[in-house]
């Protein structure tokens, strides 16, 4: 067998492991940072142009060992074997970081080494060798990459987001980008160091959703969205030395997120009457994510009309059999009889206490209010328009039947069914109705005609309504419930002893056509 078919592609071992811990070409001098970092850098300048890439650095330089290896690494020519070993060694001391700028190509590499061992490396592509020699100048290193091909302005951005979180000072292009390890716009913050990591988790004032930003080694790696089971909304800062302990650094933020609502509840009153509206959300929220109301033990968060805090175990103890008095937030108090203790609720308030206290809440008693002259006479023109409403209702009609011969058949039978049905029905002896057709489009669609101890019941044929009903019939004859219920509920109808009659007479309908009636929100049809 070929023994060259053995042989692996160093070259293209070092491009994997170097570039493929990027997300894309402009992360390359955050790479480069995270390298002096570790390396005890206190300051980083980074000058970004439009064909180079520099670093100055104020840390340490690299081993005389790490340089042999780079140079072991770097030459074409050198036994496989070696060049492994020397990867192997460079990987151990966690500097694969470092190779981003061996793996570039086309970009020329020229690194000044910091002491103890001063010296001036330099690589191009292609030539295959790292040629350095020693160079005794000025104290401090740095790193320049030259036919820089990625965009000036991204490079910047790039650069601005990743080390704002920095530890050290960090310059780009003359401006400084670093900031103190910080979270924006939270009302309560909580710290903790455990794992070798350090969190700093606060809760924030708006969203619903948690974020998980992990810092390595001074640079943001990447940002996590969670939404945890017990419905806890945060934000948090996680600084570690690894990318790879993301699931033991949510452990420890959920840990430090539980610490942090008790000191919520404990602290509550304390905070300000916006900050106390955010906090009674998070706490709903976790209450309905499983905690219930061992959600809110302990907290003083519902205020009563004279303004005190109460928490919720003292709101259950005043309530009386389960309910207790309450007015919203714009509620005028001087409109209602304050005799109980009342307390001032919002919607989530009211909800919260009827889910997970069982407690119900009603308005107090308002407040008789004194009549005068003024809104007498404001009430006159409504109670006049009203009467002569009544009146013009009540005025005598004599509608014309329309004779039996002049019917379609549509209408015969849809006279014949409705008049069965409710014959049918089990009906008041008092109450006699037929059902017939008269002529005329104007006035109510339903005329209401007594004759004797019977009660005659018109319908309009030039009515849109009565016409599109008896179409209806004419597909469908089990259709004939919209028939009467039309009767029951027209406007003209408004005799309470036939609206209870129709309502029988709708139940006796359904049971002989197996027809559904909609339920309504309180259980009604």
């Amino acid at each position: 067998m070929n023994k060259s078919l053995l042989q692996i592609d160093v070259g293209a071992e070092i491009e994997k492991l170097a570039l493929g811990r990027l997300r894309h070409r402009s992360q390359v001098p955050l790479a480069l940072v995270k390298v002096l970092g570790r390396q005890g850098a206190a300051t980083v300048r980074i000058q970004v142009g439009r064909r180079h890439l520099s670093l100055a650095h104020d840390g340490k330089g690299f081993a005389l060992a790490v340089l042999e290896d780079l140079a072991i690494l770097s030459d074409e020519a050198r036994a496989v074997s070696d060049r492994h070993h020397a990867l192997a060694r460079i990987e151990k001391q966690q500097l694969l970081d470092l190779l981003v700028a061996f793996a570039l190509r086309g970009c020329p590499l020229t690194m000044q080494n910091a002491p103890p061992v001063p010296a001036i490396c330099q690589f191009t592509p292609g030539s295959g060798k790292l040629r350095w020699q020693a160079h005794h100048g000025q104290d401090g290193g740095k790193i320049q990459l030259g036919s820089w091909d990625r965009p000036k302005a991204e490079t910047i951005q790039v650069l601005h987001e990743a080390l704002r979180f920095a530890p050290f000072a960090v310059w780009v292009n003359g401006k400084r980008v670093d900031r103190e390890l910080g979270l924006e716009d939270c009302f309560l913050q909580a710290e903790s160091a455990r794992y070798g990591m350090r969190a700093l988790v606060g809760l924030p004032r708006t969203g619903m959703a948690s974020r998980i930003r992990l810092v390595v080694d001074g640079v943001l790696d990447r940002e996590l969205w969670h939404s945890p089971d017990n419905g806890a909304i945060f934000d948090a800062i996680v600084t570690q030395s690894s990318p790879d302990s993301n699931r033991r650094a949510l452990d420890l933020v959920l840990q430090v997120a539980d610490e942090l609502d008790t000191v919520l509840r404990e602290r509550f009153g304390q905070l300000s009457a916006f900050d106390q509206a955010r906090a009674r959300l998070l706490l709903y929220r976790r209450a309905d994510a499983g905690q219930g109301a061992q959600a809110v033990a302990g907290a003083a968060m519902f205020v009563s009309l004279d303004g005190t805090l109460v928490s919720a175990e003292q709101m259950r103890q005043s309530a009386a059999k389960g309910i207790i008095q309450a007015l919203g937030p714009r509620s005028r108090k001087e409109k209602f009889l304050l005799s109980a203790p009342v307390y001032v609720l919002d919607e989530r308030d009211r909800a919260f206490c009827e889910r997970h206290l069982g407690i119900h809440t009603r308005e107090p008693d308002r407040r008789p209010r004194p009549d005068n002259l003024w809104r007498r006479w404001a009430r006159l023109p409504g109670r006049w328009l009203g009467r002569a409403k009544a009146a013009l209702a009540e005025i005598p009609f004599r509608p014309r039947p329309v004779p039996a011969n002049a019917l379609t058949p549509a209408e015969t039978q849809l006279l014949a069914a409705a008049n069965e049905a409710l014959a049918s029905a089990c009906f008041s002896p008092a109450l006699n109705t037929t059902v017939k057709f008269c002529s005329g489009r104007f006035g109510p669609t339903v005329r209401r005609q007594r004759e004797g101890t019977e009660l005659v019941l018109y319908l309009q044929r030039g009515k849109r309504r009565v016409r599109v009903l008896v179409e209806k019939f004419q597909k469908d004859p089990s259709s004939i419930y919209l028939a009467l219920m039309m009767l029951g509920m027209d406007g003209a109808v408004v005799n309470r002893q036939y609206a209870d009659a129709m309502q029988e007479l709708l139940h006796l309908t359904q049971a002989q056509s197996g027809l559904t009636f909609p339920q309504t929100e309180n259980g009604g049809e």
